[in-house]
């Protein structure tokens, strides 16, 4: 018997053991460890009332990104302090999403 016919009769064994170990990989990453597998949900933080910038370490702490949305003047506000999260503080959103930030912005008759 040759090395190539032994080599060619154990394949199925091999590729068998293989499967099975791919297999029991999957079963325990998914089933028992699936937060490194599989994004799992966060709560999305209050970040009203900060600017945009200290928001968006907040956010991206928790594993967030922060996107800048409408622009919206308000008296006595900062210029780029967030008046508004979307979705909103408290509800709980896929890591890695996206939270849309109003901001405020510069008096339109100042410009």
């Amino acid at each position: 018997m040759s090395v190539r016919t032994t080599l060619r009769r154990s394949l199925p064994y091999a590729a068998t053991i293989i499967s099975g170990f791919l297999i029991a990989y999957l079963i325990v990453a998914f089933v028992v460890f699936p937060s490194g597998v599989v994004p799992g949900n966060a709560k999305v933080p209050s970040v009203t009332g900060l600017l945009f910038d200290d928001a968006a370490k907040r956010l991206s702490a928790v594993g967030f990104r922060a996107s800048r949305g409408d622009e919206e003047y308000r008296d006595a506000t900062p210029v780029s302090t967030v008046l508004a999260q979307d979705p909103p503080a408290g509800s709980k959103e896929p890591e890695g999403s996206t939270v849309t930030l109003t901001v405020s912005s510069a008096n339109n008759s100042a410009r």
